[in-house]
């Protein structure tokens, strides 16, 4: 009976483990659209190029301060899109404003290395210098929570299946995202869903599920953010901090690895993970959390702290970032994802409203133009706005009147760069 007993535990610990969906997306994503594939390797390269330059003049401390501040914060601006199934706030599928509140707060806690179960800086984790606030202004520069709630039960197969990733059965992601998005250059995405792949992840659940997935910038702007289930949108879930750590382009720390299998790591910088101070590890090595004696069988040594990180599947309670993943997530916000940071979405809307435009275009002429059409980038004074053209956001017009802009003084001369 014993032995019975000790299967069945070590069968639920293996096969019950949340995973993350991001490695498929990202490589399906990666096959299926070659303007994806490029603007990833352009990251790639950029913020290996920042990186560099900040390396030779030590502009990036050991706890995670910048130089040009000792508690300068980068925050992130953030609207939540609860996509419920009809039931009222509060139950399972659509969690209150406090509990997602309290989501934000955890994740802030997990970057800050303040979360009470995991290590502070001077015990192995590593402050990250951001912090993630709901939105205050709206697209339409009314004021908001930052929390949106959609019924999306009419959403062909989304309130029996929810959504789609791996099969065909659930939700297209495109068709589900549609119904509440907000302009990603400007507010970070999370759609909170019933399920994943039929799965919802709460109790009772049988088998190992996806409990969520980011995309890498560069996806176009009707797919970029994180989808989770709402049985992970709770404080002490670490789904968000995970999937947080892809949208500033953290690979898993098993990344090009497969299975119980090792991944190539001979230049840390461009290959597996592309971070340096987290050592090469399987995919698989901790559905059950390893001694502190225990041997990394890619490295040959003890796991030095690999078994707590957060870019992993661990098992083990205490999580955390590294120096290495902390630099890259700086990089990627200072060069990838730079018009998170010039964004009016934190701010309350203005009290005089900015005139609209008097003509908006209505229609796209050739809507299947694959010749990257339109500005990808605009800088005037301190607005500084991308985007991925026409051909890959599939958004000719776009009215930034509210969130993006700045202030001139008459008499002045600026110059408008396209």
């Amino acid at each position: 009976f014993l032995c019975i007993h000790l299967v069945l535990f070590f069968h639920f610990t293996v096969h019950a483990q949340p995973k993350c969906g991001f490695d498929h997306v990202h490589r399906q994503y990666l096959r299926q659209s070659p303007d994806y594939k490029q603007n990833t390797i352009q990251n790639d390269q950029r913020i290996r190029q920042w990186l560099q330059e900040k390396q030779v003049v030590e502009s990036i401390s050991q706890d995670g301060r910048i130089a040009n501040g000792p508690e300068t914060i980068y925050e992130i601006p953030v609207v939540i899109h609860v996509m419920h199934t009809g039931g009222a706030v509060g139950t399972q599928y659509n969690p209150g404003d406090a509990q997602l509140t309290g989501m934000i707060g955890y994740l802030n806690q997990s970057f800050q290395a303040t979360w009470a179960a995991y290590s502070g800086p001077g015990a192995g984790g590593t402050r990250v210098p951001f912090r993630f606030v709901l939105a205050q202004r709206a697209p339409d520069c009314t004021a908001t929570t930052g929390i949106v709630r959609v019924d999306a039960s009419t959403v062909p197969d989304y309130a029996d299946y929810g959504i789609r990733v791996l099969s065909t059965t659930g939700a297209i992601e495109q068709d589900l995202k549609a119904r509440s998005i907000w302009p990603s250059n400007q507010y970070y995405n999370i759609w909170i869903v019933n399920r994943i792949e039929g799965k919802d992840g709460y109790a009772g659940t049988v088998g190992p599920f996806i409990a969520g997935y980011a995309f890498f910038p560069g996806a176009p702007a009707s797919r970029d953010g994180t989808v989770m289930l709402a049985s992970q949108a709770a404080a002490g879930q670490s789904t968000l901090p995970h999937e947080m750590g892809h949208a500033f382009n953290l690979y898993h720390t098993f990344q090009e690895a497969d299975g119980v299998d090792c991944p190539t790591n001979v230049d840390c910088s461009q290959e597996g993970d592309r971070v340096c101070d987290t050592d090469p590890t399987n995919e698989q090595a901790f559905f059950t959390c390893p001694s502190a004696i225990a041997i990394n069988p890619c490295t040959g040594s003890t796991w030095n702290g690999q078994q707590f990180n957060f870019m992993h599947y661990t098992s083990c309670a205490d999580q955390r970032f590294t120096p290495g993943q902390r630099d890259r997530m700086i990089a990627s916000v200072n060069t990838v994802r730079v018009g998170l940071l010039t964004s009016a979405a934190l701010r309350p809307p203005p009290a005089l409203l900015v005139r609209p435009a008097s003509c908006e275009p209505t229609s796209i002429t050739f809507y299947e133009n694959p010749y990257d059409m339109g500005p990808v980038r605009i800088q005037f004074n301190t607005l500084d706005d991308s985007s991925l053209s026409y051909s890959m956001d599939y958004r000719f017009y776009q009215d930034n009147t509210c969130n993006l802009g700045t202030t001139v003084l008459e008499g002045q001369t600026y110059d408008l760069q396209l």
